[in-house]
């Protein structure tokens, strides 16, 4: 019997049942795909302070025409070898519909390269808006992965 979590993991040795056999439990399961709860629960919090726009105005601003030119096309995304920020957009609707104890490994993997963008994208220089207030790439940028600088 593979164990489920870390946490039956340590259950387990730590009661030293003579008729558990922990160590035979402990070969059959597959330690990279465990989840730790505690990692979930950082990685939570911290993608809901990042992507703090809501899911209606994600699709409200990646329907608009500003969405529309935000991030990489998903063929120019697909050329370098990225997700693009329409994708990410789409990814983020589904996921705010969604409590996050139903997100799948999918789910976990787009939170964990969107935080990843988005504290990369913060950290670029330049201004949000041009001289003639118009929003620049960067703004747009982070608009379509979910954050809203302003």
């Amino acid at each position: 019997m593979p164990f489920k979590s870390k946490a039956q993991v340590r259950a387990c040795y730590a009661k030293q049942d003579p008729d558990w056999d922990c160590d035979e439990w402990a070969s059959e399961t597959d330690f990279r795909h465990l989840k730790n709860p505690k990692d979930e629960d950082s990685i939570y919090r911290e993608w809901r302070e990042l992507v703090n726009m809501t899911a209606r105005e994600l699709q409200d601003f990646a329907g608009s025409d500003l969405g529309k030119k935000a991030g990489l096309s998903r063929e120019e995304a697909s050329r370098q070898g990225i997700r693009s920020g329409q994708d990410s957009a789409k990814a983020i609707i589904r996921m705010k519909h969604k409590h996050k104890s139903d997100w799948t490994a999918t789910d976990w993997d787009w939170a964990r390269r969107q935080i990843a963008f988005i504290k990369r994208m913060r950290g670029v220089r330049g201004h949000l808006f041009d001289k003639k207030g118009e929003p620049t790439r960067k703004l747009l940028a982070l608009l379509i992965w979910g954050h809203n600088p302003l």
